[in-house]
This record gives C-alpha cells, structure tokens and sequence, in this order.
C-alpha cells in the first residue's frame, strides 16, 4: 500500500510518495563530523587505477574529475565543487540536528524512520536554502525519449557540477548522486542504484532499506524495488539484476 503525506519542515512542501517497506528498528540519532579535506585525483591517475582503488575513490571525485574538458569553458572548478560540498553537507547537518524534536516528538510522521527523516531533511535543505532544481530543458517522459532527444548534451546538466554551481540545475544523473555525494559526508549509509536508463538512491544500513527518487516533480520519493522494474522502462527478466545492483 503507498501512503501520501504532506509535512511541512521549513515553510518547505513536499508530497511524499511512502511505499510500505518494513523498518526494522529506529537507531540512536547521531550526526557525523564532517571531514571536508580531501586532494583530487587527475583524470589521468583515475584511470590508471585498478578496479579496486577505483573503489575507494569519493563518488563527488570521480563523476567531476571525469565531466574536465567537456565544457566549451574552463569546466569545473573541482576544488570550489568540493568545498561547496562540504558546505552544504554542514549546513544539512546542522538543520537536521535543529529539526530533530519533530522525528522525535511524532516519528510516524516520518513512517517511523530515522533513516527516512534524514533524507527528507537533506532534501529540504537542497531545495529551499540552494535552489538546487530538475533542468525543465531536459525534463522529458519515457515515450519521448531518443538518443537524439538532447538530454545530455549540457555536460552541466548531467555531471555534478551543475548542481554545484551558479544555476544549481541537474537530472537524474546528476540529482541522485548529489544526495549520495552529501549523505555519505554525513555517514549514511548511501549506494547509487540503477535500473534501465534512470538513476536513484538507496538507503541501505543502520536497520533500514529503501529507494529514494530524487528527481521527480513531487519532492522527495520512497518507492519500492517493483516500481522501478516497470519504470521508467519495463525490465526483462534477464536484465531484473540491473534494478537490485547497486553502482556505486
């Protein structure tokens, strides 16, 4: 059964989509220090790494060392992109632990989850305080796409630094690594999910899992693995693994 809900946190509005995943247990809250020092690998190093090392690259590094060169300008300024980060991840941190009372005064309102307040917390933050917004340009329905329909020719709106610079815009390249690029500053425990030609986030850790859409029109998601075996496209049973391996 899914559930509708409208809390407000902020003066902020979003329409949550709840799908009825079974939470096991809310743990203790706790927010993580945030560790903004960190050196860029260059393009050239990443690529000489080994699948392993790879691995522990920061997934912020890899997608903005890989959008260098792509732009007609300078690209991006990798360090300014990571400070910004940074930045963001406190100020997250900071209006969640200020916001803490309401998951604790009433955790139903939040289907009893601490991982799902967390979330819908850094998706307050991104939207109201950093006007971070889906690129309308790009926006489009399955029906309509093709492969010359345009979608990525903005390197900035589908690499990160788009949504960490000036115009703030993205897709669902972008948008859900975004999340994950901040939560894991925050230490939740965040994977990058795939299923045919879509990105989405997924909770997975501290008693909890579930999916979160971050680039729809309707705030902040919490769908099930079944929506995304028939959306955006339907998945055959061949390809059913891409819905349940996580990417990154």
């Amino acid at each position: 059964m899914i559930a509708r809900f409208r809390p407000t946190l902020r003066g902020f509005h979003f329409a949550l989509l709840v799908s009825g995943l079974l939470v096991v247990a809310v743990v203790p809250f706790h927010l993580t220090k945030v560790n903004p020092e960190r050196r860029f690998v260059s393009l050239d190093e990443l690529l000489k790494m080994s699948p392993e090392r790879q691995a522990h690259v920061p997934v912020a590094q890899l997608n903005l060392v890989c959008a260098q060169g792509l732009d007609t300008g300078d690209g991006p300024d990798l360090n300014q992109c990571q400070a910004n980060i940074s930045l963001w991840a406190k100020h997250v941190q900071s209006e969640t632990e200020r916001h803490r009372y309401r998951f604790i005064r009433n955790p139903a309102e939040f289907e009893n989850s601490e991982g799902f307040f967390k979330m819908l917390m850094l998706a307050v933050v991104l939207a109201e305080d950093y006007h971070v917004h889906y690129d309308q340009k790009r926006r489009s329905t399955p029906h309509v796409a093709t492969a010359s329909d345009g979608f990525f020719s903005d390197p900035k709106s589908v690499f990160l630094h788009g949504l960490l610079g000036p115009e703030r815009k993205g897709t669902c390249s972008s948008l859900p690594l975004l999340y994950v690029a901040i939560g894991r500053e925050l230490g939740y425990p965040l994977k990058l999910a795939t299923t045919k030609a879509h990105l989405f986030v997924r909770w997975e850790g501290d008693g909890e899992r579930f999916n979160i859409e971050a680039a729809g029109d309707h705030g902040l998601n919490r769908l099930p693995d079944e929506y995304y075996r028939h959306w955006p496209f339907e998945i055959t049973p061949a390809g059913i693994g891409s819905v349940n391996e996580t990417v990154m």
